[in-house]
């Protein structure tokens, strides 16, 4: 598997306004986001959505299995 840039990282405020420089609103807009979250969450806590079916599968099996019924119950049995 190889990555198609070498970008990844945190870019400073300066190369930011770089990139973005034909879309000076996207600047603005990212800084009105930022200001609007606030997430609180605890260390070692898990953040995984409580489900009502008891089950001894594993984690990724599960969850696989949980979207291929909701694919299913929106658009159809045969198109999972």
């Amino acid at each position: 598997m190889r990555l198609s840039s070498n970008e990844f990282y945190l870019k400073s405020p300066d190369e930011m306004k770089e990139t973005f420089r034909d879309i000076p609103e996207a600047i603005a807009n990212t800084i009105k986001i930022a200001e609007r979250c606030n997430v609180d969450f605890k260390l070692g806590e898990s953040l995984l959505p409580a489900t009502k079916r008891a089950t001894a599968k594993i984690p990724s099996p599960f969850f696989r299995d949980w979207l291929n019924e909701g694919l299913e119950r929106k658009i159809g049995a045969d198109a999972a």
